[in-house]
């Protein structure tokens, strides 16, 4: 009799959800990652009364058993995921059925993503060392221009000095030419 055989479980779709948009996908399927939520459907064909569960491969328990058919998954994280279904008819469970899903990494996590952000950290480091080069040309030419009006300064007061000695020494010759 049909009764006695093992019910036999059959994948009948993979839905790929984000918000109000779904895509009909297949078995080992690479889906972008903002399709990450999935909805899964399997039927064990001319039964009633089926109970269904499922795990991924990163779980070690199983779901608890449910009547409808159809599962979802939401927000999986990038990378291969295995999807391990079963169901039980009248306490005759099912051998399990795996389904392969891929989700993309985000493109910020992409090979192109991390040279975009190899360059900007470039870019930020050589603009920085252009800053601060830039500030030390401006100090060091402030600083040269602070010497150099120090040396006029004293150039200027030696000169005044120089000034005060020769009047001095003409003043003492005036004095000694009229005595």
């Amino acid at each position: 009799s049909v009764d006695s055989l093992k019910p036999n479980l059959t994948l009948r779709k993979i839905e790929a959800l984000r918000n109000n948009e779904i895509r009909l996908i297949f078995h080992g399927a690479r889906v972008p990652y903002h399709f990450n939520n999935f909805r899964i459907e399997c039927i064990v064909p001319n039964r009633n009364d089926v109970l269904y569960q499922y795990r991924t491969d990163d779980q070690k328990q199983w779901s608890p058993w449910f009547a409808d058919n159809t599962f979802i998954l939401s927000g999986l994280q990038y990378g291969n995921k295995k999807v391990f279904v079963r169901a039980s008819d009248r306490g005759k469970i099912t051998e399990q059925l795996m389904v392969n899903l891929q989700v993309l990494p985000p493109w910020y996590l992409k090979w192109y993503a991390f040279v975009i952000y190899f360059l900007l950290m470039f870019s930020v480091v050589l603009s920085i060392r252009g800053w601060r080069n830039q500030s030390l040309k401006k100090q060091k030419m402030a600083m040269l221009l602070r010497e150099k009006n120090s040396l006029h300064q004293q150039s200027e007061k030696h000169k005044q000095e120089i000034l005060e000695i020769e009047q001095a020494r003409l003043n003492s010759q005036v004095d000694q030419l009229k005595q």
